[in-house]
């Protein structure tokens, strides 16, 4: 079982948070990209809302959800507006690591939702950096700090639950 649930957390390291930053400039691939995101980190937050074992695990997940629908749905009416067609669904990196979550107990998950919204949330901030279009930077400069706030957050869940069990990776 340790085994298992170890090999989970090396697929969440692995694969959470892992878009090129550099190709988010072109505003539709921007939007695009960002929906996605948030979309499902918001999906997964929503989860932990329910499932987390700590009460910080809980209001986290409530928190951070909240923040990314808002962001989520601010960006779907940017989309409608410039006639952007947004895809269904979540990534399925996303749904795979809903689907690892949604299996793990207690502690496991609050550290690998920890980890995944860690590693989540300060690409998104990164992201949120690379864009030079007007209206997508409003955006970015109306979640931003919440987003930075609860990456902090994220992290210290993390750490109070033993820290990453990867020190050395991204």
């Amino acid at each position: 079982m340790r085994k298992a649930i170890s090999a989970v957390l090396i697929l969440f390291a692995a694969g959470c948070g892992r878009h090129s930053v550099q190709a988010q400039t072109n505003p539709q691939v921007f939007v695009v990209s960002t929906y996605l995101d948030a979309a499902g980190d918001a999906e997964i937050s929503g989860l932990a809302a329910r499932k987390g074992r700590l009460p910080q695990t809980r209001e986290l997940g409530a928190t951070i959800q909240q923040t990314l629908t808002g962001m989520r749905d601010d960006l779907t009416a940017i989309a409608r507006h410039r006639n952007l067609q947004l895809p269904k669904g979540f990534e399925e990196k996303k749904i795979a690591l809903r689907d690892n979550l949604v299996i793990l107990p207690g502690q496991v998950f609050d550290r690998a939702y920890a980890l995944a919204m860690s590693q989540d949330l300060g690409a998104l901030l990164k992201r949120l950096d690379t864009t030079n279009d007007g209206e997508l930077q409003q955006v970015a400069k109306k979640y931003r700090p919440a987003i930075d706030a609860q990456h902090r957050a994220a992290d210290q869940l993390l750490k109070s639950l033993g820290g990453n069990p990867w020190p050395t990776a991204p």
